[in-house]
């Protein structure tokens, strides 16, 4: 019982991470190139249109998935262990009904793991994203960091990736089960409707609250050599742009987010009711 609740956790989640990864890498490109503020002017700043267009017209629609290799490889093991370690601390180790604070722990506890494991492709994704990296590949990337940075280089922006991600995923989980409950759904019950809009508050809520931790992160990868710690890109963003400066993005990273851990959490559930893997 035990193995056949974490394959089919593992394998719903790799899947829902899968398509939710394919659909909305476009705008992952998108809040990745707005995000990087070093090369904007302050007094005439990049629009989403502007990066769009230049996307477009510099890549062709081929460059609205540029990282996609390096998302799949983060996504489909990542996603699957975040899915089924959730489960396994759910059901073996809490219970069915968590309290707040364990709600918490659980989706937190879940997301530390995988952003561990994974955070070179994190690196990597957002080097492609970016446009300021000519890697002809994923094994070209991961040949030009170790040469150029060493092993640590495949580490960067680990402390503020864990800022955003672990809070996040924490706080998503309390806001995604609460407004299940709060929307009638039951145990076990499967209402599209219902899941995808509990996920579309919870996607939103976090974000908006993780997302300085976001941004930063992005610094860290993308300039090692200028912004190599954490207080670095702080010190900056406040320095240029003001406290405004830390939600640069923030609408197409609410998009983003909000649509992928809506999508994956429906799919998900969906999945994970009706498919059982055999004894």
């Amino acid at each position: 019982m035990f193995e056949q609740d974490f394959i089919r956790s593992f394998l719903t989640g790799a899947t829902s991470g899968t398509i939710s990864a394919f659909l909305f890498q476009p705008l992952d490109v998108l809040k990745t190139q707005i995000q990087d503020q070093r090369r904007l002017s302050k007094n005439a700043p990049v629009t989403y249109f502007l990066v769009f267009r230049n996307i477009l017209q510099s890549q062709g629609p081929a460059g609205f998935w540029k990282g996609l290799t390096p998302a799949l490889a983060r996504c489909i093991p990542g996603v699957g262990l975040y899915f089924s370690s959730l489960n396994l601390m759910t059901t073996h180790v809490i219970g069915d009904t968590p309290s707040v604070l364990e709600t918490v722990f659980l989706g937190a506890a879940a997301r530390a793991s995988s952003t561990i494991i994974f955070i070179p492709f994190t690196v990597i994704k957002t080097r492609f994203e970016s446009g300021q990296y000519k890697y002809t590949g994923l094994f070209d990337a991961v040949r030009s960091i170790k040469q150029f940075e060493g092993v640590q280089g495949f580490t960067r922006g680990l402390v503020p990736t864990l800022i955003r991600d672990v809070p996040f995923s924490g706080l998503y989980y309390l806001f995604y089960t609460r407004t299940k409950t709060l929307l009638g759904l039951e145990q076990g019950e499967s209402n599209s409707y219902k899941v995808f809009l509990s996920g579309v508050i919870a996607g939103c809520s976090a974000s908006f609250i993780t997302h300085p931790a976001d941004l930063i992160k992005t610094y860290v990868q993308l300039y090692p050599n200028e912004f190599n710690k954490f207080s670095s890109g702080i010190y900056f963003i406040y320095k240029r742009f003001g406290f405004k400066g830390y939600f640069n993005g923030l609408m197409i990273r609410l998009m983003r987010r909000t649509l992928v851990t809506s999508m994956s959490w429906t799919v998900y559930e969906k999945i994970n009711i009706y498919v059982k893997v055999p004894s």
